[in-house]
């Protein structure tokens, strides 16, 4: 089939398939990937992670043919990341600054980033998405806001080095999973029962309405002080409640507007996500990511889409 045909092929499934968000996903990344199987899969953490880690989980997919740059979208959690090989980056627009996210930990997101990928022929990683609060379970004095960190740098060279002997070369299975699991709950601080219940609760509240919420309601409703609040999210966290709150606001602003087939769906996306009007949602959104809704969609993405994952 010729390259002309594949590009009338997809024009053809994108016209009958547009309202579909996998569908979606592989026509955008199709021009720039190799095609072999998209492989994407999340683990449940053990029964002594649960509070700590959402999920983890596993890519084994073609790189792009060239570089290729998308919007890392936060979620208000920060995240591990395992790979072989370096194949992205982490820009800051603002600061012109680099930094590498192979064997990293990438910390919650305030501010807009690029992640730029580097043309390669296989992505094959493996990571942990903490919960809010989760990472001060294994790194108890240091926040990462709008920062990184390598393993190196969190374990040492010679302990970085024997958990990647361990972890590499990675195959698209639960066992490097597994032994990523067990090598956590080593290095597992608990954190004080009832700290993690008002934790829990607050955040899941937040979630439950999408961001849209006051905090002085939930700490009304949760009978739990402002201040007695504030400080657990930002020994916690690092973030405030309004901060996480804003973010996770932001998190379903950007996954509806990955769902929405339609050119400008700024008005209908603002009304449900409690925005003032379109204007007051599209700064918002800028004030994420550096750039406009309508751009944003007609960005690759895939990424967000893996993330907005149910």
């Amino acid at each position: 089939m010729t390259s002309k045909q594949i590009v009338g092929l997809i024009n053809e499934l994108m016209e009958s398939f547009r309202k579909a968000a996998s569908i979606l996903l592989y026509i955008k990344i199709i021009h720039n990937m190799n095609t072999y199987p998209i492989l994407y899969k999340r683990f449940s953490p053990s029964h002594a992670l649960r509070n700590y880690i959402d999920y983890f989980w596993a890519v084994d997919a073609p790189g792009p043919k060239y570089a290729q740059q998308e919007m890392f979208i936060s979620s208000g959690q920060s995240s591990l990341l395992i790979s072989g090989i370096t194949s992205s980056v982490l820009i800051d627009p603002a600061l012109k600054t680099r930094i590498p996210t192979t064997n990293t930990i990438v910390g919650i997101t305030t501010k807009p980033y690029i992640l730029k990928q580097f043309a390669i022929d296989r992505v094959r990683c493996i990571g942990a998405q903490f919960t809010p609060f989760g990472l001060a379970a294994f790194i108890p004095k240091t926040k990462l806001i709008n920062k990184t960190m390598t393993l190196a740098e969190w374990l040492g060279n010679a302990e970085a080095k024997k958990l990647l002997a361990i972890l590499l070369p990675l195959k698209f299975d639960p066992k490097p999973i597994k032994l990523l699991d067990d090598y956590l709950q080593a290095k597992l601080h608990p954190i004080n029962v009832i700290d993690v219940q008002a934790l829990k609760m607050t955040i899941q509240y937040i979630k439950n309405n999408g961001g849209q919420v006051v905090i002085e309601k939930i700490t009304k409703e949760l009978q739990i002080e402002y201040i007695s609040l504030y400080r657990l999210f930002m020994r916690y966290i690092g973030i405030s409640p309004k901060q996480f709150a804003d973010s996770i606001r932001f998190y379903n602003f950007t996954g509806d507007l990955l769902k929405d087939s339609t050119k400008d769906p700024a008005v209908f996306i603002a009304l449900m996500h409690g925005y003032y009007d379109q204007s007051h949602a599209s700064k918002d959104f800028k004030k994420f990511t550096g750039i406009s809704p309508n751009t944003f969609k007609e960005m690759t993405n895939t990424l967000a889409h893996f993330m907005h994952q149910d």
